[in-house]
């Protein structure tokens, strides 16, 4: 959560909401919290539980941007708007008593959750932590060793993807690269299109072999037009009268009361 607001402020400009609350049981919270207040955007509060691990100084530079920190704090209840489309307030519980704060989105730096595949296979147990709001390992056996050194002294392997196991089918047989073309690559190519593969399917890169032939392409499509080839992505068709009610259960955008005529890009990243 921290690193997704902290890339929409650094790499797209944009604020995710206009009052936020911080829960900063780490140094990523409290980073975030930062980013934030130095792009303008208010912090309601920084909410530092009790169990954080945060290193004094980055406590001090909260203090010194002059942002409010509630220490040995949780967030208890979250409000919602109507038909919770987003958060209206949230119940923060401290020593000094309950306190509703308004805002209309939460930053939770809680914890990382360990990389557990492998633990698990010796025994370990992933559980949750009410207190620090993250998920512990417990349970690794004390007598594992590796090599004559304990597991403290080795350290664990290294978990590579895929975590879950994969059909032999997707992973035997020759390599055989199948290609796909749009409707469209005739034309590309005719045009003079650098190809290149996206994916299974070869798409265009650039028209030329001019070292400024990509400026050139951007320019002209923020200062006039362009055409974008989409017959590569999927398609469903959603018909009758609940199509729309069918597509906001499914999808984050609100489809309902889109107007006739009008179209929305469907993101399901």
């Amino acid at each position: 959560m921290a690193s997704a607001v902290q890339r929409l402020l650094r790499h797209d400009g944009v604020p995710p909401g206009s009052r936020a609350v911080i829960f900063a049981g780490i140094p990523h919270g409290a980073a975030a919290a930062l980013d934030l207040d130095d792009a303008g955007v208010p912090v309601a509060v920084v909410v530092i539980p009790q169990a954080a691990r945060l290193p004094e100084a980055m406590v001090s530079e909260l203090r010194a941007e002059g942002l409010r920190i509630v220490e040995g704090a949780t967030i208890a209840v979250a409000q919602g708007t109507r038909g919770n489309r987003r958060v209206k307030s949230l119940r923060v519980e401290s020593p000094a008593g309950p306190e509703l704060l308004d805002c209309d989105f939460a930053l939770i730096g809680a914890d990382t959750t360990p990389g557990y595949q492998l633990r698990r296979h010796a025994g370990a147990k992933l559980g949750f932590d009410e207190e620090s709001q993250s998920f512990p390992l417990t349970g690794l056996p004390a007598s594992m060793h590796l090599a004559g050194r304990s597991v403290a002294q080795i350290g664990v392997t290294t978990s590579r993807l895929p975590f879950g196991p994969e059909k032999l089918g997707l992973l035997a047989g020759p390599r055989q690269s199948h290609d796909r073309l749009t409707p469209m690559d005739g034309w590309h190519r005719a045009a003079g299109a650098k190809m290149i593969p996206a994916a299974l399917w070869w798409r265009p890169l650039c028209y030329g072999d001019s070292a400024g032939v990509v400026a050139d392409g951007v320019r002209l499509v923020r200062e006039g037009g362009g055409m974008l080839d989409v017959s590569t992505l999927g398609k469903l068709a959603v018909r009758g009268p609940d199509a729309g009610a069918f597509l906001d259960r499914i999808y984050t955008m609100a489809h309902e009361n889109q107007p006739v005529g009008r179209a929305a890009l469907l993101n399901e990243a």
